[in-house]
């Protein structure tokens, strides 16, 4: 699919980058509106058309975070919604065995997600033994077509998200979400709103009740 994407300089693309495409930045520069529009049908019919070529299942959380939320409080909310994803892959694959998680390599996040994942999945360890592998994996994502095809699906369900909550008429008007979730309803999208829980002239956050909130329910809704 890749190779009937042609870059602006004229060589064929190398890998698919939802967010540089929709706003023709960096290396795409100097597309137009209709070749961006162009190169996300044609991977959404990869992911869309005869879904049962390859396996594929959804299970991300969505937040967002408030501004004023820094440092201990901050990296304690983002391991609660880390928690969280690791107990929607057990709901999703259940049974599964040796799972990994590959990440697009970003080197400045590395430390802090290895960090996260050591303590989740030790913990998980005990009652899940071998679920999970110790480490996670950090690849090139022109090397890997599923972070590229994870890259568009999330893409696609953030922005579904935001135009519900800023611009509902909107809803629907970008296509490739839809598409792809019809042929593919395996697994939850949950989606979180952390800041009704947050006064920010009561920090440090009260970690233990927000996390038993996003743990055990409490969601603004499913995808």
């Amino acid at each position: 699919m890749l190779g009937t994407i042609t870059m602006p300089d004229g060589s064929p693309c190398l890998a698919f980058h939802a967010a540089l495409m929709t706003n023709q930045r960096r290396s795409f520069a100097g597309w137009s509106k209709e070749q961006a529009l162009s190169a996300f049908n044609k991977a959404t019919d990869v992911l869309a058309e005869r879904p049962g070529r390859f396996a594929m299942s959804a299970c991300p959380v969505a937040a967002a975070i408030l501004d004023g939320v820094a440092g201990k409080d901050k990296d304690a909310m983002w391991l609660i919604l880390f928690m969280k994803f690791f107990a929607l892959v057990l709901q999703t694959f259940p049974g599964a065995a040796g799972i990994t998680f590959v990440f697009d390599r970003k080197d400045e996040i590395v430390k802090n997600a290895r960090d996260g994942y050591g303590k989740e999945s030790g913990a998980l360890a005990r009652d899940f033994p071998k679920v999970f592998l110790d480490e996670m994996s950090f690849v090139e994502d022109e090397a890997c077509a599923g972070v590229q095809a994870a890259d568009l699906f999330v893409f696609e369900w953030r922005k579904r998200i935001t135009d519900k909550r800023l611009n509902p008429a909107r809803v629907g008007s970008r296509p490739w979400f839809q598409r792809i979730r019809d042929a593919r309803p395996q697994g939850p999208l949950v989606q979180f709103d952390v800041a009704k829980h947050i006064d920010e002239r009561h920090l440090p956050l009260d970690n233990a009740a927000l996390a038993h909130r996003l743990l055990f329910g409490d969601e603004v809704g499913r995808d």
